[in-house]
């Protein structure tokens, strides 16, 4: 307010309130957007799993960020290099775990662009990958396998090697410890022959 002077900046409908000697009075005032100033990309930050997808919204804004259409069907849509994953129009489908910086490009008879921040983490456990996959040991001599977890899109969830249950297929020629046990994913061997070790999480 300067004197009975006001200079909006928030789009909506308000009431103004004027008082005089104690006695008080009300006017309604809306206040609709400015002409377009900027892009604006909703939502501005979001975190997701590897299995979901994220659904983006461009508005056209004016200078105090008043939303002034939406414009989210004739704006392009793209996500940094390294994050791969694909778009169906507004809709990304993630791939690689990480932060990134989405972009929105409009073009009228200008170009805007905004950005927005996506953070990508680890999905279900999908694949679980014994290290080494081939090896040989000696009767009464051991070795130690070790289990990685994987996610759908191939991002690793880490180490489950004292966590999985690990069996063998053939005992009498290699046992291997579980969980619970002393040295999960450790094998021994006791006589000639193929035994295959397996590592495996419950769900």
């Amino acid at each position: 307010w300067v004197a009975n002077g006001y200079t909006s900046q928030k789009a909506g409908t308000w009431t103004v309130t004027g008082n005089y000697s104690g006695k008080g009075g009300t006017a309604t005032l809306t206040v609709t957007a400015a002409a377009i100033h900027h892009l604006g990309l909703l939502p501005l930050t979001a975190t997701i799993t590897a299995d979901q997808t994220q659904r983006y919204t461009a508005e056209t804004r004016d200078q105090y960020d008043n939303k002034v259409g939406d414009v989210t069907a004739s704006t392009i849509f793209s996500i940094c290099p390294g994050a791969k994953g694909s778009w169906a129009k507004n809709v990304y489908t993630p791939e690689k775990v990480g932060s990134w910086i989405v972009t929105g490009n409009y073009t009228t008879n200008v170009t805007m662009l905004a950005t927005a921040s996506l953070t990508v983490t680890v999905g279900a456990l999908y694949q679980i990958k014994v290290l080494p996959a081939t090896t040989n040991v000696t009767a009464i001599g051991s070795v130690n396998f070790s289990a990685y977890g994987y996610d759908r899109k191939g991002n690793e969830r880490g180490d489950i090697t004292t966590i999985a249950t690990w069996t063998s297929d053939a005992p009498g020629i290699a046992s291997v410890e579980s969980k619970g046990q002393a040295n999960p994913g450790r094998a021994t061997g006791y006589k000639a022959g193929t035994a295959k070790i397996t590592a495996a999480m419950a769900g």
